[in-house]
């Protein structure tokens, strides 16, 4: 949301490649004053498997347990009808592909803070590539002058010379 609000395009990068116990399928909660992760049970078939192909296994045992932690940590809290806002979006709709539930998410949320962003999906701009090279392409599709990242890609921009190529100006958001 950070990146969101500083941004005049957000892209979700849909169709990259699934990366398994990553931010893509899953995220943290606090449990008795403690990080706890959450996630998702995803439907994983091959290597190459990319987030918006990736599929959810919508176990009853999985429901079960994600709501009974959330309820129980989460119940008395001044905000919590408006978190399980988010927890029933979820089970609402575990039908859909993980691109397209991270998406629906992340898009209610940000309405919610009034974060008025252009979103788009890389799926839908028909642009290939990979890596670097792809971030690119996509900023030039945008006529892009600055490019937002978050710190953790910092290395592999700079691996893939990101920064030499880039015709405008790269910022790193370090958020605490």
């Amino acid at each position: 949301f950070n990146l969101m609000v500083q941004s005049k395009e957000f892209v979700f990068l849909n169709d990259t490649q699934l990366s398994k116990q990553s931010w893509q399928t899953r995220n943290r909660i606090i449990v008795s004053g403690k990080e706890h992760w959450l996630s998702l049970p995803i439907l994983h078939d091959r290597i190459s498997q990319t987030i918006n192909e990736t599929q959810l296994a919508n176990t009853l045992r999985w429901r079960k347990k994600t709501e009974q932690t959330f309820l129980q940590n989460y119940n008395n809290h001044p905000h919590f009808v408006a978190a399980y806002e988010i927890i029933d979006l979820l089970f609402s709709n575990l039908t859909l592909s993980l691109g397209r539930l991270n998406e629906l998410i992340i898009s209610y949320i940000a309405t919610k803070i009034n974060i008025s962003t252009h979103i788009h999906r890389s799926s839908e701009l028909e642009i290939d590539g990979v890596r670097s090279m792809r971030l690119l392409d996509i900023c030039e599709h945008f006529n892009a002058d600055e490019y937002l990242s978050p710190l953790g890609s910092a290395d592999y921009l700079k691996l893939d010379q990101f920064e030499d190529n880039f015709v405008g100006r790269v910022r790193f958001n370090n958020y605490s």
